[in-house]
C-alpha cells in the first residue's frame, strides 16, 4: 500500500518516508543555518521527484534552486516543485565531467538509475538510454549562479564524475552533501575513502554525516550521506570543544 501511495504522491513531489531520514537532513541544514550560513544558490543534482529541494527550502526559502535531473519520468513532478519554490529552474540533463551524450541505465524504480552498470547481468542494469550531458560549471555559467552555494549530489555512484565538471563552482561553494558508498553496488564506483581524498584535494573536509544505510545481507553499513565544508571556511573558524566558562 505504501508503494502505491508513493507512486501517486511522487507525481507531485511528495513521498512517505521514515521520519528519521527527513529529520536528519533538516538537522544538518538547520545547524548550517544556525552557523550563519545562507546559500544564495542551492544546486540539487539528482533531484528525482524534488522532495530534497522542497525540504531544503523549509530551511533556506530565500535561496535560488537549480534542480538537475535527466529522467523525463520525473519532469511533471519537478515542474510542480519549481513553480512552488520562490526561485528555481530545472535542468533536464545528466550532470557529468564533460558535455556530450551519455548512456544512462534506467531502472524500474527510477531512483536506482545510474550511468554505471551494476554488473554483467543485463537484468539488473535497467534499460540503456542515451541522454544529453552537461557540467555543473556550464549550468552555473548559463544560469548565472551566485555563491555561496550549497551543492547536493545523489547520482548513484557518479559523484566524482559530476564534481570533475564542477571545479569552478566548488570555489564558490561552502557546503557539499554527497551520497557515498562503502561497498561498490555499481561497477567502478568510488568508495568513501576515495571521495574524502578527492574532496581534500579541493580543500574540503567532512563536517557531518546522515542517511546511514545498512544492507539487509549482513547489517553492514553500506551507504552514507557525508557533508563537506571548506577546511579553512566559515564552518571551521572555531576550534574549541565548548564555550569557555569564566
Amino acid at each position: 500500500m505504501k508503494k502505491i501511495i508513493n507512486q501517486l504522491l511522487r507525481r507531485f513531489g511528495y513521498e512517505i518516508q521514515k521520519s528519521g531520514k527527513d529529520q536528519s537532513l533538516l538537522r544538518v541544514l538547520s545547524h548550517a543555518k544556525k552557523m550563519d550560513f545562507g546559500p544564495k544558490t542551492v544546486i540539487d543534482v539528482g533531484a528525482a521527484w524534488g522532495g530534497w529541494s522542497r525540504s531544503c527550502a523549509t530551511v533556506f526559502p530565500d535561496a535560488r534552486y537549480v534542480l538537475v535531473e535527466p529522467l523525463v519520468e520525473y519532469r511533471a513532478s519537478l515542474e510542480g516543485v519549481v513553480k512552488e519554490l520562490r526561485s528555481a529552474v530545472l535542468v533536464s540533463s545528466v550532470a557529468a565531467s564533460a558535455p556530450g551524450t551519455v548512456t544512462f541505465h534506467v531502472h524500474p524504480d527510477l531512483e536506482g538509475s545510474s550511468v554505471y552498470r551494476e554488473g554483467d547481468d543485463a537484468q539488473v542494469n535497467g534499460v540503456a538510454r542515451e541522454l544529453p550531458a552537461t557540467t555543473i560549471d556550464a549550468i552555473a555559467q548559463e544560469h548565472h549562479v551566485e555563491g555561496p552555494c550549497l551543492l547536493k549530489l545523489d547520482v548513484q555512484g557518479a559523484e566524482l564524475e559530476v564534481l570533475r565538471g564542477a571545479e569552478e563552482t566548488l570555489e564558490k561553494t561552502e557546503y557539499v552533501i554527497l551520497e557515498t558508498s562503502l561497498f561498490s553496488a555499481y561497477d567502478n564506483v568510488p568508495l568513501l575513502h576515495e571521495v574524502i581524498a578527492f574532496m581534500a584535494e579541493r580543500g574540503f573536509v567532512p563536517y557531518d554525516i546522515l542517511g546511514l544505510l545498512y544492507r539487509p545481507l549482513d547489517g553492514a553499513l553500506c551507504q552514507a550521506d557525508v557533508c563537506f565544508v571548506k577546511e579553512n571556511g566559515m564552518f571551521r573558524k572555531e576550534r574549541a570543544y565548548r564555550k569557555s566558562v569564566d
